[in-house]
């Protein structure tokens, strides 16, 4: 299973790997992440994203079929990283777009990212 969405469950803070484990007990799991809009992809513009499994090769091979001329796809073992990053990288994109629209300027767009990133960390080390 290769889970394309993002997010965090609300109710019992698992991650979307841990929820596909319990309702389809047995298959191994795997997470895309971007950041990649649809419609770049769809018009074949250069993308980026990486795939993560807990098994190394496994993600190795997905990234290899998933690769094409104008979507290059890493991969990666640390699929919690990659989901808890995945999830809260879209909270960072609203708040960006919130600043920009705002024309609060680049300052403040910079200083948003910078201590995003520090807020990020933390949240992060509790998974």
């Amino acid at each position: 299973l290769v889970l394309c969405a993002k997010g965090i469950e609300r109710e019992t803070g698992k991650l979307l790997s841990a929820v596909a484990q319990e309702v389809l007990p047995g298959n191994p799991v795997a997470a895309l992440s971007g950041p990649s809009f649809a419609t770049d992809v769809a018009q074949g513009l250069p993308t980026a994203v990486t795939v993560a499994a807990k098994d190394a090769e496994r993600a190795a091979a997905l990234a290899a079929m998933l690769t094409a001329p104008a979507f290059r796809c890493y991969s990666t073992d640390d699929l919690i990283g990659v989901e808890v990053g995945g999830a809260l990288k879209n909270v960072m994109a609203i708040a960006a777009g919130a600043v920009a629209g705002a024309g609060l300027g680049a300052s403040a767009q910079a200083a948003l990212v910078t201590r995003g990133f520090v807020e990020l960390r933390r949240i992060a080390a509790g998974f």
